[in-house]
Formats: structure tokens, C-alpha cells, sequence
């Protein structure tokens, strides 16, 4: 009976570190579309505000000249806001669709770059970080290289933060035992 029991502790043990350090990745996932708006802003001034708790934002820049009239968004401009000023932030890039290389860049709200700009072809994936300025925006601008380039782009949380939620929760399960003993 000891030994089913002292199993079954564990079992719950592990499975609230599974929730903690796994948790806030599935949970956070709040994935916002372009299209949802119909364009995001075309420069610094005019760049997207998304809404807070946004984490994962997909997009599309094109240069059609082609058709009549021409159809052209050759850049997109989003912020993440709302982060915390001073902690570590990090981005995932992915070119998703795309004939030519897209460009990314990441920056404050005044244009200064927080981290290396990189060019993807599609498929290709890459993830840049940095540290969340004073103002606690992260803009982020995509740049079609070619005739259209689709995009998405995810606010990955940093694994400190997802193992200290974890180790909060062995904390109160912890106590929670401790209480629970018979005396």
C-alpha cells in the first residue's frame, strides 16, 4: 500500500512539472491573422498594435505588379506589447510562402534594432532575441524579397519562466503534502 501510494505522489509530481513547464507554451498560443485587419501597418508610424497576450501572428507581403491595378505591400509593421521591460524576450521567424528571401527585422518603437535582421527563404525557420526595451514594445518588420512572401512569426516564452511556474507548482504541492500528513 506505501509503495502505491509513494508511486502515485510521484506521478503527480511529474505531472504538475509537465504543466508547468509545458502549460504556458500550449496555453499562450494566441495566434492573431493579417487578414483578420486586412493589412498591417506599412512603416514604424503606422505599424500594428496587436492586442495584448498575442504571441503568434501570421501575415503575408506581396508585389504584384503584375495584375492590374498593381497590388503591393511590400512591408508589414507589428508591435508585441504590453512585455516586460528588462527581461529577455525571444522570436521565432518561419517564411511560410514565399518566391524570393523575406526579411526580418526586430526593434524598439523608435526603429532601434534589438537583435541581427536575417533573410529566410521558405521553409526556413530562425529565431532571434534580445531584451524587452523600457517601453515594453518589441516591433517586429517583415520585407517581401520577391513577388509574395507569407509569414509567420511566434513570441516564444523563455525557458526560465516556464521552469519557474514549474518549480511554483512542486512548491505548492509540496506544502500541500506536508499539510495533508496524518499527525
Amino acid at each position: 500500500m506505501r509503495t502505491r501510494r509513494a508511486w502515485t505522489r510521484r506521478k503527480t509530481m511529474a505531472a504538475a512539472c509537465a504543466a508547468g513547464v509545458l502549460g504556458p507554451l500550449a496555453a499562450s498560443a494566441t495566434p492573431f491573422l493579417e487578414s483578420s485587419i486586412g493589412d498591417f501597418g506599412d512603416d514604424l508610424a503606422t505599424r500594428t498594435e496587436l492586442p495584448a497576450g498575442t504571441d503568434v501572428v501570421e501575415g503575408t507581403v506581396f508585389n504584384e505588379t503584375v495584375v492590374d491595378p498593381p497590388n503591393i505591400d511590400l512591408l508589414d509593421f507589428f508591435a508585441f506589447s504590453d512585455l516586460v521591460p528588462g527581461e529577455a524576450f525571444s522570436i521565432l521567424f518561419e517564411t511560410t510562402n514565399s518566391d524570393y528571401q523575406s526579411n526580418y527585422q526586430v526593434s524598439d518603437q523608435l526603429g532601434n534594432l534589438l537583435a541581427p535582421e536575417i533573410d529566410l527563404e521558405m521553409g526556413e525557420i530562425a529565431q532571434r532575441g534580445g531584451t524587452v526595451p523600457a517601453s515594453g514594445t518589441v516591433v517586429v518588420r517583415v520585407e517581401v524579397g520577391g513577388d509574395i512572401g507569407g509569414y509567420r512569426v511566434s513570441l516564444v516564452p523563455e525557458p526560465a519562466t516556464a521552469l519557474l511556474v514549474g518549480g511554483g507548482v512542486m512548491v505548492v504541492l509540496s506544502w500541500q503534502r506536508r499539510c495533508n500528513r496524518p499527525r
